[in-house]
């Protein structure tokens, strides 16, 4: 294994957090954080994974850098999931529209082409306001259906 000299007292001060306050988090002594900052010994792969957790949401790089000396990835560390390679080859868009409408008919209860012209109309109001596929979908998620009148 590479050793990353320094790493752990770049993630401490990312984490702010004095020698103590990281013996504490991690379950170690004072002392034996010392003993890291004076080379006298290492960090072992578990206190790694945990370095790479903690600092995931501040510095991306500085986790890479922890989990390389744990010896994962960060997808093995359930901090990034990497991409499927797609089961099948590229689909016809037209095709994936189609599996859209099912699916948003099959929500409602209603057949394919009754729900076509609604999404119609909500795609291209979206797409005129500048709203993402992705920011329509977390403002619809957990907002209760708006009662008929």
């Amino acid at each position: 294994m590479i050793i990353d000299k320094g790493l752990d007292l770049q993630v401490r001060l990312a984490l702010g957090m004095n020698q103590r306050q990281t013996g504490e988090f991690l379950g170690l002594s004072t002392r034996t954080i010392q003993r890291w900052d004076a080379g006298a010994c290492a960090a072992a792969s578990f206190h790694w994974e945990k370095l790479a957790k903690a600092i995931f949401p501040k510095d991306r790089e500085l986790a890479l850098r922890c989990a390389k000396m744990a010896g994962k990835t960060l997808d093995e560390l359930g901090l990034v999931t990497v991409a499927a390679e797609p089961l099948v080859g590229p689909v016809a868009p037209e095709l994936v529209i189609d599996a859209l409408v099912c699916v948003a008919a099959d929500a409602v209860g209603m057949l394919p082409g009754a729900i076509r012209p609604a999404l119609v109309a909500a795609f291209t109001r979206a797409r005129q306001l500048g709203i993402t596929v992705e920011m329509a979908e977390k403002s619809l998620v957990g907002k209760p259906a708006r009662a008929k009148r």
